[in-house]
């Protein structure tokens, strides 16, 4: 038993020592086996022992427990301390991990640019966090980087199919190639690879393209440009090459990669895309040379045409040689249009047409373009409307020529493809803004019309209405692609609209710059003017009423007389406080006329007041000219121009006019003063063409000029070191030596730097007028020469009394031209004003007569309207000019009629009539002039030089007879041969009919005069 429990038990039942104990343990288990105890008593003592044994068994465990737990508490004690080691260790270690952990998560955040950790963060929880994160966010850049990886890898295998790629180190040594550079060059990888790039390349360039290479990589800046290289086996190629340095932090080169591409192919291409170019541009050469000495060519002959008939048809002739002349004229004048066309074209092909930007007036290129058609359009019967928008702008800025050009092509066609109504051409504004006005210009037709299927090629070269349009209308088919390529060079648009058998309407639209500066207002203000209209014609009519209404007049239409008479009388009738102010009548009306009706208007009675009228004719109307100079009537011209138009209101309503320049086209009596300041001038003339030099001469000659002809530049050279010129005028092309280079030699001697160089070309393209500027030129003619251009360009260049060397006597020719005597006129005056020149003082009679015919009724009209500054310049004009003829009463009378002009001193009536006496006596003297001219014998024929006289003579029979025109030469010799002589007065009359080109009777005059050549 344990201890413990028998010390309990012995002080339980006061048992003093152990074996007492022990033997009652041992009496009461004794007893508990007995029979005299009850049951119960013998169970309870039986359980008792069994407890007092577990209470034994549980000192005993409890005893072996404390026993263990010392000895556990002695074990346990160096364990503690082993563990404390452990965890000593352990700790260290974690704050290790933490540390690095901050330390990779510092590293993390600062290659994402976030703060970083302080050194005081310890939590484990938060770094793990951190770093958690921060693995996903690198998991995911490692994502993406892979996939750029990807589409990297993609596009190198996509580059190494096309590129050509390799890379290298400062020294030039290959670290990388790929299969382009490989294939290009010929090389195997292997053999690249560390090779340096000169080792293998055999460069066709140029040391110093490579110096720039390496220049420029070496500080870092990328090259870019081509180059030629060869591959492993000679054969050249060509790279189109990228060089890009890769820098380190320094900005230091460390490696290179050079991206290239195959340009070989392209290079071959581009060789012979040069190659075709230069053949190509050569050809161009070579068809502008081409046309330019075809034009030559052409224009020589036609200059001779053209001159020649011009001269002839101012000459005496009959009324068949006149109707003859006229039509070589007019028809070598189509041929040239022709020409012209061609020409175009080929200088819009050639990209060398230029446009002119200059002021001009939309009035003046309406009657210029008109002038040039309605012709045409009179002998078809056709009526030609303007129809230009009231308050139009009237000066624009632009090339008037080309838009003229296009105009007239299209009015033209409407002409020839029209055989009855009416051609319409209108110009409106389609809108306006910032001083440009973009102008629709329209001309419509009732002709032929077009179908759709042809529409659609009008506008190609050489394209016509079909092969039939050809025969019929003829022409070259190049107008119409000129007019739409010019359009287009001036940034406007060309259309057509047309229905077969109905008509056609062309229009183009132009961006015009308006030129305020010259714009001139024209609200003429007629509110309350009551007006008539009086025109069969809808749409001439329609146009007027519009532009009478646009001013604010109140306007009414008549399509003819019958009516215009009805309300004519009904308004003076029920109206008599409002009558009709104005009338416009159009001559040519079915049934009354506009004669008649004028007529009807001023004789009847019933009609008081009478409206002033405005007559209404086509171009050239002679009647209709007279009928308005004697029955104080207005001429307006159809088409109506409006400048034109608004002048004639203006004059019938007694207003004073618009003060619209018109330059002057021709050389007319205007001009005669001027012409009188350059007679005498000496000219010389550098022409091979022996016609061109005979017409030339002839022109010059006949204002009274002195010529000397030079057959080459050389001979012009020559000329002029041994004679005073007052102008040269020079062929551009000649032989030996041409006009430019003559020029260009000219004009290296300051001696001549005040002559004046005008330069003569047929060549066709454009240029000509710059390079004869660049040779030292100061003006340029085209071929064939127009004869008002040509004085036109004298009077610009030779300045008045320059020409005073030249002696009278020069000129004066012992011929007789003129008669002794011709009424009004010092005829010795005349002469000693053209330096004695009879041809020329002839001449300038013959213009006097024809310019001032109708002077009369135009100064009458002036005067009656009241318009002073009219009457004043017709006053004027005919003073100076009568003074240039000789003409010295009727100057002396003008001058009178100036003067009181100008004084406003009331009736006019006895100095006008002065005036109108001494202009009719001039007049109907002049018509003396029809007559042939007389002639003279001042020279003995004894001195003519009888064998060169006959050697001449024989020379131009068989000219005559086979009607050359080197007859023309002969007789001018002839002429110049007999000056002075008997035999004046046959080469007077031969020179008559040669200039008539009737060479039957100038060989009938020869023989019936010259026996000798029978």
């Amino acid at each position: 038993m344990h201890p413990l429990l028998t010390r309990q038990l012995k002080r339980l039942f006061g048992i003093s020592d152990e074996p007492k104990l022990t033997a009652a343990l041992l009496e009461f288990r004794r007893l508990a086996n007995s029979d005299g105890l009850q049951e119960e008593a013998r169970n309870l003592l039986g359980g008792l022992d069994r407890l007092l044994s577990q209470i034994d068994n549980t000192y005993q465990q409890h005893e072996a427990d404390i026993t263990l737990r010392d000895q556990s508490l002695e074990i346990s004690n160096e364990e503690i301390l082993q563990a404390n080691e452990k965890l000593r260790r352990k700790e260290r270690r974690q704050h290790a991990i933490i540390e690095s952990l901050r330390h990779t998560a510092n590293e993390l955040l600062r290659s994402t640019h976030l703060p970083e950790l302080s050194d005081d963060e310890t939590s484990l929880e938060k770094l793990s966090l951190l770093m958690s994160d921060l693995v996903k966010e690198r998991q995911q850049v490692q994502s993406k980087l892979e996939r750029t990886l990807s589409e990297l890898e993609r596009q190198k295998s996509a580059i190494d199919q096309h590129a050509i790629v390799s890379i290298t180190d400062t020294s030039g040594k290959v670290t990388y190639a790929n299969e382009g550079f490989c294939r290009v060059s010929g090389f195997q990888r292997h053999e690249l690879i560390g090779k340096k790039h000169p080792q293998f390349n055999q460069t066709d360039q140029s040391a110093a393209i490579i110096k720039n290479i390496g220049s420029t990589i070496r500080h870092g800046h990328t090259w870019k440009g081509e180059f030629a290289n060869r591959n492993k086996t000679g054969t050249p190629y060509w790279l189109d090459a990228t060089i890009v340095p890769f820098l380190d932090s320094q900005g230091e080169a460390f490696q290179y990669i050079i991206i290239c591409t195959d340009i070989t192919e392209r290079r071959i291409f581009q060789e012979q895309l040069k190659d075709a170019i230069h053949r190509a541009e050569s050809a161009n050469q070579a068809k502008s040379e081409f046309l330019a000495n075809m034009s030559h060519e052409i224009r020589t002959p036609m200059n001779a045409i053209i001159g020649l008939s011009h001269l002839a048809i101012e000459g005496k002739t009959d009324q068949r040689q006149h109707e003859y002349l006229s039509k070589i004229q007019s028809s070598a004048k189509t041929l040239l249009s022709i020409i012209n066309d061609i020409l175009d074209f080929s200088k819009i092909e050639a990209g060398e047409m230029t446009l002119e930007t200059v002021d001009f007036s939309l009035s003046e290129l309406l009657e210029q373009v008109c002038t040039i058609f309605c012709f045409s359009a009179e002998k078809k019967s056709l009526e030609v409307v303007y129809s230009v928008a009231p308050g139009l702008p009237d000066r624009y800025i632009g090339d008037p020529l080309r838009l003229g050009q296009v105009l007239t092509n299209l009015a033209s066609n409407a002409v020839k493809f029209t055989e009855q109504g009416e051609i319409v051409i209108s110009v409106t504004a389609e809108e306006s803004q910032q001083g440009k006005n973009r102008l629709r210009f329209d001309v419509s037709d009732t002709g032929i019309g077009l179908s759709e299927d042809k529409l659609a090629v009008l506008f190609d070269s050489f394209s016509q209405a079909d092969s039939s349009t050809t025969r019929k209308f003829g022409g070259t088919g190049l107008g119409l692609a000129i007019s739409k390529s010019l359009i287009s060079m001036m940034e406007g648009e060309i259309g057509v609209e047309s229905t077969e058998g109905e008509g056609s309407n062309f229009y183009f639209t132009l961006p015009l710059q308006i030129d305020p500066e010259r714009e001139i207002p024209k609200n003429l203000q007629l509110h309350g003017v009551r007006t008539m209209v009086v025109d069969d014609l809808a749409k001439s009519r329609d146009t007027i009423l519009k532009t009478f209404r646009f001013h604010g007049a109140n306007a009414i239409g008549k399509a003819c007389g019958e009516t215009c008479i009805e309300e004519l009388q009904r308004c003076c009738r029920e109206e008599p406080t409002r009558p009709y102010q104005l009338t416009l009548i159009d001559w040519s009306m079915p049934g009354m006329d506009g004669l008649q009706l004028l007529r009807t208007i001023q004789s009847d009675p019933l009609i008081d007041p009478k409206p002033r009228i405005i007559l209404m004719s086509k171009y050239n109307n002679d009647q209709a000219i007279r009928q308005t100079e004697t029955r104080n009537t207005i001429l307006l011209t159809k088409p109506i121009i409006p400048t034109a138009f608004l002048n004639a209101v203006l004059k019938a309503l007694g207003r004073p006019t618009l003060r619209i320049r018109h330059e002057a086209t021709s050389v007319s009596g205007r001009d005669v003063e001027n012409i009188q300041g350059i007679l005498g001038a000496h000219i010389l003339v550098a022409e091979d063409n022996p016609v061109n030099q005979q017409v030339t001469r002839a022109l010059l000659e006949r204002y009274g000029l002195k010529v000397k002809i030079a057959e080459d530049g050389r001979a012009a050279i020559e000329a002029l070191a041994k004679t005073r010129f007052d102008l040269v005028l020079m062929d551009v092309q000649m032989p030996d030596i041409d006009g430019y280079e003559a020029s260009r030699i000219i004009r290296q001697d300051a001696t001549y730097d005040e002559i004046p160089i005008i330069a003569l070309t047929a060549n066709a393209m454009s240029g000509d007028r710059e390079e004869s500027l660049a040779a030292g030129m100061d003006d340029y003619l085209p071929k064939p020469i127009e004869p008002d251009a040509l004085y036109a360009m004298l009077i610009k260049w030779i300045q008045p009394g320059l020409a005073d060397h030249i002696s009278n006597d020069e000129y004066t020719s012992s011929a007789i031209l003129l008669p002794a005597h011709l009424p009004g006129i010092d005829i010795e005056a005349g002469l000693k004003r053209m330096r004695g020149n009879q041809a020329l003082l002839r001449d300038l009679l013959l213009r006097f007569r024809a310019d001032y015919e109708h002077w009369n009724g135009r100064i009458s009209i002036a005067i009656l309207e009241n318009n002073r500054e009219e009457a004043l310049h017709l006053a004027h004009a005919l003073k100076g000019v009568s003074a240039t003829i000789g003409a010295m009463d009727l100057s002396t009378a003008g001058a009178s009629l100036e003067k009181h002009l100008k004084a406003d001193t009331g009736d006019l009536t006895k100095i006008h009539n002065r005036v109108t006496d001494q202009l009719y006596r001039v007049l109907d003297g002049l018509k003396s002039l029809d007559q042939p001219p007389e002639s003279t014998t001042n020279r003995p024929s004894s001195t003519l030089d009888q064998q060169s006289l006959q050697t001449l003579l024989s020379s131009m029979k068989p000219l005559l007879l086979n009607g050359d025109l080197q007859a023309l030469q002969l007789v001018e010799q002839l002429h110049e041969m007999v000056r002075g002589t008997e035999m004046v007065s046959t080469a007077l009359e031969l020179k008559k009919h040669v200039d008539a080109f009737d060479f039957e009777k100038a060989l009938s005059t020869l023989e019936s005069h010259s026996p000798s050549t029978q």
